[in-house]
């Protein structure tokens, strides 16, 4: 399956303290910038990401106040299972959503995803996307980098196919 590559990038202006209304607002924001295959999930993955707030709003609060935060999400479409993981150098939190329910799970990504995303290393993860073994049904990663600035937050996206 070829995926499709797209890497945008899109300062929004928000105050640097994530408070709901402000993760909320990187949350839609996030989800509107998604395309191809993702612009039909994004509510979906947004809705997750704020029961996510909502069930531990203290450890998202402490992974977000970090400089720089990464978030890997993906839908299995079949099973309509979102899983996603949220990190930074100070904490990270892995999540499961299905039917409207968010749990904490073990990270459902790999070591090698996570550090090639946290190096934000498009190549790298190009190369190591067409090596990956191909499966007939494959659903998309999504990848998104948030670089905190004086008043906003740049917002950098990637989506790619599960690296094995």
């Amino acid at each position: 399956m070829i995926s499709s590559w797209k890497h945008l990038s899109l300062f929004v202006i928000i105050l640097c303290s994530c408070s709901r209304p402000q993760f909320q607002s990187i949350s839609k924001e996030l989800s509107s910038m998604y395309t191809g295959s993702a612009k039909h999930q994004k509510s979906f993955l947004h809705d997750a990401r704020m029961r996510l707030y909502k069930m531990q709003t203290d450890s998202l609060n402490n992974v977000i106040s970090s400089d720089t935060f990464f978030l890997l999400e993906n839908l299995d479409i079949e099973n309509g299972i979102i899983r996603g993981n949220l990190w930074s150098k100070k904490g990270s939190i892995s999540y499961q959503s299905n039917v409207g329910k968010v749990t904490s799970i073990e990270n459902p990504f790999s070591l090698l995803t996570r550090d090639l995303v946290a190096k934000w290393d498009t190549s790298e993860i190009k190369l190591h996307e067409l090596s990956s073994i191909k499966f007939i049904h494959s659903d998309p990663v999504f990848a998104a980098r948030f670089i905190k600035g004086h008043r906003k937050v740049q917002i950098d996206t990637l989506t790619f196919e599960r690296l094995r």
